[in-house]
């Protein structure tokens, strides 16, 4: 009886330490992305204090795990093509006018 009831605890052991890894693994993958918010928007740096022209670029982010924030809304555009169940956010400073594309 006595190695019966062990074989069974050791199997319930493994189990739950299965379980565990399993879950703490899934927390990991599905993290959302540092900038999933308004507040925490990436910065993306124009060198010659913005004045510099060309493509520039900022952290690159895995946008599977984004979620939405409250009231955010996006263009007609974006809702109709049913693109609009995630974002992230970026931040750039200009000091003059310019076009962006």
């Amino acid at each position: 009886m006595t190695n019966t009831f062990c074989a069974f605890h050791s199997k319930c052991k493994s189990l739950l330490l299965l379980l565990l890894i399993i879950c703490f693994c899934s927390e990991i993958t599905f993290a959302q992305p540092a900038n999933d918010n308004c507040a925490n928007a990436s910065l993306v740096t124009i060198n010659s204090n913005g004045f510099a022209l060309g493509v520039f670029t900022s952290t690159q982010y895995d946008l599977s795990a984004a979620t939405l924030q409250t009231g955010e809304t996006f263009a007609p555009s974006i809702t109709v093509s049913g693109i609009n169940k995630k974002s992230i956010w970026y931040k750039f400073s200009l000091p003059t006018h310019r076009s962006i594309r």
